[in-house]
């Protein structure tokens, strides 16, 4: 049984290297589209779900003010509010439009 020469094991060392990367390789590419299909059924369904915890409520409510408070508001929807909410009147009292 003839001894293997230094070329042989070089050869064979370098085998085992591609082979490890190969399959680190393809791990890490079976990880990312694990996470990305994950993200892209997971991200969907919680935006259509009903938002659940009291703090995320309050961020949509704060979302939802911050976005309608840039809004012109007509005179007469702002009687209607002020007399409904008396006390949102400081919020009102820039964005009346009269038309």
């Amino acid at each position: 049984m003839p001894l293997c020469s230094a070329w042989e094991d070089a050869v064979a060392v370098g085998v085992a290297v591609a082979v490890a990367v190969a399959v680190a390789v393809a791990v890490a590419v079976a990880v990312a589209v694990a996470v990305a299909v994950a993200v892209a059924v997971a991200l969907p369904l919680a935006l259509a779900t009903e938002v659940s915890t009291p703090f995320q409520r309050s961020l949509w409510r704060r979302a939802r003010a911050w976005s309608v408070s840039r809004l012109p508001v007509h005179r007469s929807v702002q009687q209607r509010w002020l007399r409904r909410y008396p006390h949102r009147g400081r919020l009102l009292r820039c964005r009346t439009t009269a038309r």
